[in-house]
């Protein structure tokens, strides 16, 4: 499995009155360490129906295996926009505000910004301070991800087929200029 392939699945796990949640993690092999920080999935029920995600410095591919979430909008907070499949967050300079009005059950990879422009092939630029979905990006391949996704029997089969479908990516990858390549090292 994942364990022996890539090193430890870490798992974290917490219970209290009204909420229970299971954080698992694995960072990618070494020869993916320039482009993928990890693999994650979360899976639970949080007391708070709202939560505020600082900005990381990575762009996050996410996808969504159980009800849907949504992405509050800073401006007007009665105004939220639902994501029931798969997205994208690119690299932000504010906060995001998340809404799981249900149970919360995603899975995703943490993409470095390099990564992230060799395995999506956009302009970081083009996803910068913004949610997109990610079929917008990746067409019919996002759906059929999605589903294989939720059709796995572990968190450790879904970080193989995340690994995979990455891989598969990267060995025809949109190489950035050399220059940033070298400012990026």
């Amino acid at each position: 499995g994942f364990d022996t392939l890539y090193g430890r699945v870490r798992v974290m796990q917490h219970e209290a009155p009204g909420e229970h949640w299971t954080y698992r993690f694995v960072e990618p092999p070494p020869e993916l360490a320039r482009d993928i920080y990890m693999y994650w999935e979360v899976n639970g029920v949080l007391a708070h129906v709202r939560e505020k995600v600082m900005p990381t410095g990575d762009v996050v591919v996410i996808f969504n295996l159980g009800p849907a979430q949504a992405l509050v909008d800073r401006h007007d907070e009665t105004r939220e926009t639902v994501f029931r499949s798969s997205f994208i967050s690119g690299l932000q300079e504010q906060f995001l505000i998340t809404a799981s009005h249900e149970a919360s059950w995603m899975c995703g990879v943490r993409l470095t910004p390099l990564g992230a422009y060799r395995i999506l092939g956009l302009p970081m630029r083009e996803v910068a301070n913004t949610v997109i979905d990610f079929d917008a990006v990746m067409g019919p391949a996002a759906a059929l991800m999605l589903e294989r996704l939720r059709n796995a029997g572990s968190p450790a089969a879904r970080f193989m087929l995340l690994d995979r479908f990455l891989s598969e990516r990267l060995r025809q990858p949109h190489e950035p200029a050399n220059e940033v390549v070298w400012a990026w090292d």
